[in-house]
C-alpha cells in the first residue's frame, strides 16, 4: 500500500452518514467516499484529509465539509 493512503471498511457509522444530507448534491458513490473521510478525520477534523477527484462537485461539497479537496 502507498504511502499516506489508507483502506477503510464500510462501517455502519459510514453507512448511516452516506445516507443523511450533504451540503450539496452528490452521487451515492461520492457520498460513501465522503463519509469514510469525515469517519477517518475523527471529531472534531483531528486528522487532516485531503480528497483528490476530478469531480467538481465532489471537490465542492468536501471544501464544505471542512475537507481539503486539491482540485477546486
Amino acid at each position: 500500500m502507498a504511502e499516506g493512503i489508507a483502506k477503510l471498511g464500510l462501517t455502519e457509522g459510514v453507512l448511516y452518514r452516506a445516507a443523511e444530507a450533504f451540503p450539496l448534491t452528490i452521487r451515492t458513490l461520492d457520498a460513501l467516499h465522503l463519509a469514510s473521510a469525515l469517519e477517518w478525520a475523527g471529531p472534531g477534523g483531528q486528522r487532516d484529509i485531503e480528497v483528490w477527484s476530478f469531480d467538481r462537485q465532489m471537490n465542492l461539497c468536501a471544501a464544505s465539509l471542512g475537507l481539503r479537496a486539491r482540485f477546486l
